[in-house]
C-alpha cells in the first residue's frame, strides 16, 4: 500500500500487499520481537529477502545485524525486505534469478525454491541447473546460468553451489534464447495488460468530458443544482485518482518485465473513492430524469455523440462500473503469467484485493439502492414507522390481488430479509397510495398454498381467526414468492427447531390431489403413500391413493384407485414371496361400513381372508407378522381400549388379554413401535382430550403408564401424529392452537421441548405424516388435514426438518429391550453402556432402530430390494 514515510522497512507477503513500517520497528530487535510487533499469524515466520535469495532468519537474531540494508527509500525496490513465509519453508532457500534473453526481450526476475532435503538427495550441481530450466516454464533454447557474469560450475556439489550463490555473489543471471512458442506465451500476458492500459485511457477521456463539458451546458439550460454540483466535484476527484493510476500503468506499457501489481498496490484503497459517487448518483436520480427529458440537451447528445452512440446517462454511470471490470482483466493477466514470474504471486494478491473492493462497492451500491427503495415504499404507506430499520433489505416485490367480500382489490406483497408486508392499493384521492394489511416476521408468517396447485392463489394467516386469500399474476410469480421466502427464512432459522416449509410438487399427470383429511400415510424408500381418508366436499367421498416422491418432490394422484372405505389406517409389512425373498405390501384396516382388511395388489385393493373388523379413528402399526390395532370407535359407536392384531401370514385375528391396568378407551390418538413395544400418546375420550403416555410390551403382553413429568408441550391433544426417529418419538400437530411439538427419548423417557418455525399454518390436525430418509436427507412429509380449529383445509404437502440432536443423537439407540415390571405398572428400561455415535458417518445407524430377528416368528428369509409398488404411468 502507499506510504507517506520517506524511509521505511518493506514487509512482503504472498497473501497481502506490501507494508511499509518505520525503521524503529526492527532497529536492534531480534526476529521474534519483530514478529510479535507485526502480528504475524500462527504458522508463519520471518525471512530476509536480498537481491539473490530469500531465507528464514532465526528468531534469536537481530534483523539489522544480519541485513543492515533493510532501510529503504524506494517503495518499489524490494531488493532488501522482510518476507513473511510459511513455517514449512524454514528448511529451504529461494534463489532469485535475473533474466537475459538473446532475443533482446526484457523479462523480470524469477524465483526458484530449493529444500535442503532435496539438495542432500541430489548433490550434483546439474540438478540445480535442470530445476531452474524447468521452473522457468517457457520453452527455450541454449540455457545458461551466470554467477557474477561467469558460467556456473556444473561439476561442484549442489549445497556448495547454493552457499556460493548466497554468500559470494551480487548477481545470478539466467540466460537463454526464447522460442516462437515462448514469445507467443509472453504475448498472452502482454495483450490483457495493453487492454487494461488502453481501456483506462478511454475511461479517463470520458471522465474529462463528463467533468468539463456537461456542467457548463447544465448551467446554460438552468438544470444545475447544488446536489449536481457535489456530484461533479466528486467526478473530478475520481478523474484525479484514475489519472494517477493510468500514469503508473503507462510505465509498464509494452514491457514484458512489467510488474503490474505495483500500480494497484500504489493506489491501495483509493478505488473506494467511488463509494461517494454511488451515494450522490442515487441522490440525483430525479434531476437526471429531468435532464434526460430536456430536448436541448438531447440535441447536444445527438450532435456530439452520434458516432459513438453515447448518452449523458452512459457517462454518469461509468465511474461505478469501471472498478467492477478490473478483476476479470487481472484474471486474464494471471492466466498468461508463469508461476515463476516475480509478479505472479503479487498479481494473485492484487486480484484478491480488487475482488474484496468490488464486493464492498457492490454492497454499498445495494445498500444505497435499498435505502432509496425503502424510502419510496415508506412514502407510499401509512402507519408503519418501523419500516425503515437498520439492516432491513428489500428482497422482492410482487403485484397481487386480494380477495375481498365481493370483489378483488389490487395490492402489493413485499419480502424483506426479516419481514413480510402485504398492502392494498388505495384510491387515487387517498393521502397514502397503499394501506398496510400486515407487517409480520418472516419466520412466523404462515400461508397455505391454494387447493388448486396449478393456479396462482395463496392463503395467508393474519392471526388465529383471520385468513386472507391473494392471487399472484402468474403461477411462476407464486413459485418465485415461495422460493424467495424460503431462502429468507433459512437465514433466520435457529438451531434446535423444527423447520416447516410447504412444497409445490410437480404432478406427473398434471392433476393436483383433492382436499383430504382423516387419512393415513406409510413410507417405502423415497415413496410415501397417502390413503384411507375422506375427500372434503359437499358429500364426503372416499379418498384416492396418492404417492409422493420425497427425493424429487413429485406426486401422483390415482383417481381410479379409491380407498374401499373411510377412516381406514394404512401400514406397510414385509410379506414372504417364497423361501428366499420378502416383498413390501400395503395394508388397510378399519372403516365405517365395510370393515375389512385390504391388501394392495395389482393396482387395486383386494380383500384379505378372515373375519370382518369394525373400527374407525384407531391406530395401526406393524410388529412381526401382525398388523396391530389399538383404540378407535367400534361397531357400537363407542371408544375402544382393546389391542387387536391381524396375522397377515395366517389371516387370523387375535385379541390381547391384559391382566393389569391399561389405558382408557380413546380415538384420534397416535401410536409408534420401538424395539419390542408400542407407545401411544393422547387422543380423545368422552369429548375430552388426553395427554397420557402408555407403553405396551409385545414380549410381556402388558401395559405400563409413563410419567413424563410436567412440560410445556405436553398439552392434551388429538388428531396429531407421532413419528419414530432414532430413539425419539416426535409428536406434533393436533386440534388446538397451542399444540407445540415435542420429542420423547424412549431410552431415557426424557422430554425435549421443540420449537417450530416456518410455514406452520396455525397447526395441523387430522393429517397424515411419514418419515423419509436417505444418506443425505432426513425429513417428515405431511399431507392433508385441517388447521388447528378445523376451519381451513390444508391441501398441500409440507416438509418438516428436525433438529440435529434428534437426527444425529450423541447417544446411539440402546440395544436392550424395554422391560415392564409386572404388578407395578411402571416401565423400566434395562440399559447398557451406550456407544458414541459418529456424527459424520451417517451410515453407522439407521434412523429407526430395526426390530431384532427374535421378534419375527418365521424362518430366516432374505429381503429383496424394495420394488416400486406403484407404476407411475398406470392408473
Amino acid at each position: 500500500m502507499a506510504t507517506n514515510l520517506t524511509t521505511f522497512v518493506i514487509i512482503l507477503s504472498d497473501n497481502e500487499p506490501p507494508l511499509y513500517k518505520e525503521f524503529s520497528l526492527i532497529e536492534g530487535k531480534i526476529a521474534k520481537a519483530v514478529k510479535i510487533s507485526l502480528g504475524v499469524k500462527k504458522g508463519y515466520t520471518l525471512a530476509i529477502r536480498t537481491p539473490t535469495f530469500i531465507q528464514y532468519i532465526d528468531s534469536s537474531l537481530a534483523l539489522t545485524d544480519v541485513c543492515p540494508d533493510l532501510l529503504r527509500t524506494d517503495k518499489y525496490d524490494y531488493s532488501y525486505a522482510i518476507k513473511i513465509i510459511n513455517k514449512t519453508m524454514k528448511d529451504s532457500i529461494q534463489l532469485i534469478f535475473e533474466t537475459e534473453t538473446e532475443n533482446k526481450i526484457d523479462l523480470p526476475r524469477f524465483i526458484v525454491k530449493f529444500s535442503y532435503d532435496e539438495l542432500l538427495e541430489n548433490q550434483s550441481s546439474m540438478y540445480i541447473f535442470n530445476k531452474v530450466v524447468t521452473e522457468f516454464e517457457l520453452p527455450i533454447e541454449n540455457p545458461q546460468i551466470l554467477i557474477n557474469f561467469e558460467r556456473m560450475n556444473i561439476n561442484c556439489n549442489s549445497i556448495d553451489l547454493i552457499n556460493f550463490m548466497k554468500n559470494s555473489c551480487n548477481r545470478i543471471i539466467f540466460r537463454c534464447r526464447l522460442t516462437l512458442n515462448a514469445i507467443n506465451m509472453i504475448n498472452k500476458r502482454m495483450n490483457p495488460i495493453k487492454e487494461l492500459i488502453e481501456s483506462e485511457k478511454t475511461y479517463i477521456e470520458r471522465l474529462i468530458f463528463l467533468t468539463n463539458f456537461f456542467p457548463s451546458r447544465l448551467f446554460e439550460f438552468n438544470l444545475m443544482t447544488p446536489d449536481l454540483e457535489k456530484f461533479f466535484k466528486c467526478s473530478r476527484n475520481i478523474l484525479h485518482f484514475h489519472t494517477m493510476f493510468y500514469n503508473s500503468l503507462y510505465k509498464h506499457d509494452s514491457k514484458s518485465n512489467s510488474i503490474i501489481s505495483q500500480s494497484f498496490f500504489e493506489m491501495g484503497n483509493g478505488f473506494l473513492i467511488n463509494q461517494e459517487y454511488v451515494r450522490l448518483f442515487h441522490s440525483i436520480q430525479p434531476y437526471l430524469s429531468k435532464i434526460k427529458e430536456n430536448e436541448q440537451l438531447h440535441q447536444i447528445e445527438q450532435r456530439v455523440f452520434s458516432d459513438q452512440k453515447l448518452t449523458f446517462e452512459s457517462y454518469v454511470s461509468a465511474p461505478f462500473q469501471r472498478p467492477l471490470k478490473y478483476p476479470n482483466i487481472l484474471k486474464e493477466i494471471i492466466n498468461g503469467t508463469p508461476k515463476s514470474h516475480i509478479d505472479f504471486k503479487p498479481l494473485c494478491c492484487t486480484l484478491k484485493m480488487m475482488i474484496l473492493m468490488c464486493s464492498q462497492l457492490d454492497s454499498y451500491c445495494d445498500d444505497i439502492e435499498n435505502k432509496i427503495m425503502m424510502i419510496n415504499i415508506a412514502n407510499r404507506i401509512s402507519l408503519i414507522p418501523e419500516l425503515i430499520a437498520q439492516g432491513r433489505i428489500l428482497l422482492q416485490t410482487y403485484k397481487i390481488q386480494i380477495q375481498g367480500k365481493y370483489k378483488k382489490r389490487k395490492g402489493r406483497l413485499y419480502i424483506f430479509n426479516d419481514r413480510l408486508l402485504l398492502t392494498s392499493i388505495n384510491n387515487f384521492l387517498a393521502k397514502f397510495k397503499e394501506k398496510p394489511l400486515f407487517f409480520n416476521k418472516i419466520k412466523k408468517q404462515s400461508f397455505l398454498i391454494s387447493c388448486d396447485m396449478t393456479m396462482t392463489s395463496v392463503v395467508f394467516s393474519f392471526d388465529q381467526q383471520t385468513n386472507k386469500l391473494i392471487y399472484f399474476k402468474s403461477k411462476e410469480a407464486k413459485e418465485s414468492f415461495i422460493t424467495e421466502l424460503s431462502k429468507a427464512r433459512k437465514n433466520l432459522f435457529k438451531p434446535h427447531r423444527i423447520h416447516v416449509e410447504e412444497i409445490i410438487p410437480s404432478c406427473y399427470n398434471n392433476i393436483p390431489p383433492p382436499g383430504m383429511f382423516d387419512l393415513s400415510a406409510a413410507s417405502l424408500g423415497q415413496m410415501i403413500y397417502f390413503s384411507g381418508g375422506l375427500i372434503h366436499s359437499e358429500n364426503d367421498k372416499n379418498s384416492p391413493l396418492i404417492t409422493f416422491d420425497a427425493k424429487n418432490n413429485s406426486c401422483y394422484f390415482y383417481k381410479s384407485i379409491v380407498t374401499p372405505d373411510v377412516n381406514m389406517k394404512m401400514t406397510i409389512a414385509m410379506v414372504p414371496r417364497d423361501e428366499k425373498k420378502m416383498i413390501p405390501s400395503i395394508y388397510l384396516i378399519g372403516g365405517r361400513e365395510k370393515n375389512n382388511v385390504m391388501h394392495f395388489d395389482q393396482m387395486k385393493w383386494e380383500k384379505c381372508p378372515g373375519d370382518q373388523f369394525s373400527r374407525t379413528y384407531h391406530s395401526m402399526i406393524t410388529f412381526g407378522d401382525y398388523l396391530v390395532v389399538f383404540g378407535g370407535i367400534n361397531e357400537n359407536k363407542e371408544a375402544s381400549d382393546d389391542i387387536v392384531s391381524y396375522n397377515y401370514i395366517k389371516h387370523s385375528w387375535n385379541t390381547a388379554f391384559i391382566k393389569f391396568k391399561k389405558p382408557s378407551p380413546r380415538y384420534n390418538h397416535s401410536a409408534v413401535v420401538y424395539k419390542n413395544v408400542m407407545i401411544i400418546y393422547g387422543g380423545m375420550y368422552n369429548n375430552q382430550k388426553l395427554h397420557d403416555t402408555w407403553v405396551f410390551s409385545f414380549t410381556q403382553g402388558e401395559w405400563a403408564k409413563i410419567d413424563l413429568g410436567k412440560n410445556n408441550s405436553l398439552f392434551p391433544r388429538s388428531g396429531h401424529t407421532a413419528v419414530m426417529v432414532n430413539q425419539f418419538m416426535v409428536v406434533f400437530g393436533g386440534e388446538g392452537y397451542d399444540n407445540m411439538p415435542f420429542a420423547v427419548n424412549i431410552d431415557t423417557w426424557e422430554v425435549i421441548d421443540l420449537k417450530i418455525e416456518g410455514n406452520y399454518f396455525l397447526g395441523m390436525n387430522r393429517f397424515a405424516a411419514a418419515l423419509y430418509q436417505d444418506m443425505n436427507e432426513k425429513k417428515i412429509i405431511c399431507f392433508g388435514g385441517f388447521n388447528h380449529d378445523n376451519s381451513v383445509l390444508i391441501n398441500s404437502f409440507t416438509s418438516l426438518t428436525l433438529p440435529e440432536e434428534i437426527i444425529y443423537p450423541i447417544e446411539a439407540p440402546s440395544k436392550e429391550e424395554i422391560i415392564i415390571e409386572k404388578g407395578k405398572n411402571q416401565c423400566k428400561l434395562v440399559r447398557t453402556s451406550s456407544k458414541k455415535i459418529n456424527l459424520k458417518n451417517e451410515s453407522l445407524y439407521t434412523l429407526v432402530e430395526p426390530l431384532s430377528e427374535n421378534n419375527f416368528k418365521r424362518p430366516s428369509i432374505k429381503c429383496s430390494s424394495l420394488p416400486v409398488i406403484i407404476n407411475q404411468k398406470t392408473e
